[in-house]
């Protein structure tokens, strides 16, 4: 829903930073979250994944699942290589 509501501010957000977006996405599991709600529970109510910020927070690459430069992951996804899914006809 948060998207639905907020698409261009969303993309915004992601487009900000792409390197930032990948390596924050991009990240192992714990078992601490365990019977936790998922961070995408929150979205919506918090008003992004990063609580209204114009640009995703830069965190270090977690480096068990991005084996590459998160600089070299990223650069296959800027704004007009990953456009989105296309709707359906």
């Amino acid at each position: 829903m948060c998207y639905e509501e907020n698409f261009d501010k969303a993309c915004r957000t992601f487009d900000a930073d792409v390197t930032a977006t990948v390596s924050a996405l991009f990240r192992k599991g714990s078992a601490d979250g365990k019977r936790k709600r998922s961070r995408t529970a929150h979205v919506r109510h918090n008003g992004s994944w990063f609580g209204g910020a114009d640009k995703v927070p830069g965190l270090p690459i977690d480096r068990d699942v991005l084996k590459k430069s998160c600089r070299s992951t990223s650069r296959h996804c800027r704004p007009t290589d990953c456009p989105g899914p296309t709707p359906a006809a």
